[in-house]
């Protein structure tokens, strides 16, 4: 089983990216995959946008699960790692919510990149993943490459 990272590493384009695509699509929250290489300090250096299928509804995300399979297929097919999610909060903080921190526990090793976009963009962005089996979170370092 490979290393659970304990620091995530992203190329800035793939970031910028990530926090444009939060920006277009506020007041609703945007949702994606970061692809790239795992272990000890992951690398993010691609992300897959996938729809959310509750847009319309502020302050909710999620995606289908045929979106998702087709992300993690598309990554095996070139070589890389599923390394987690992404998604947004409009007007909110960089916190995992208490549905996010429900959803982390069905894929304990998945890293959650969260980014608060205010209306006047403003952007903080953070990463957690669950540390433990009692289900502790831990908030990741961010290194932009």
């Amino acid at each position: 089983m490979a290393s659970l990272p304990v620091l995530i590493r992203i190329r800035r384009e793939v970031l910028d990216k990530i926090i444009k695509y939060a920006v277009n699509a506020y007041p609703d929250e945007c949702c994606g995959v970061l692809l790239g290489r795992g272990g000890l300090k992951a690398l993010v250096d691609e992300e897959v946008p996938l729809k959310n299928v509750y847009e319309g509804c502020p302050g909710r995300f999620w995606f289908s699960d045929e979106q998702w399979i087709e992300a993690l297929r598309y990554a095996m097919a070139r070589g890389k790692d599923y390394i987690g999610l992404y998604h947004s909060h409009p007007d909110g903080s960089v916190l995992p919510s208490l549905s996010d921190r429900h959803r982390m526990l069905t894929v304990p090793s998945e890293v959650w990149l969260i980014v608060a976009v205010s209306k006047d963009e403003k952007v903080e962005y953070m990463a957690w993943r669950i540390y433990d089996e009692e289900s502790s979170i831990v908030k990741l370092p961010i290194e932009v490459v």
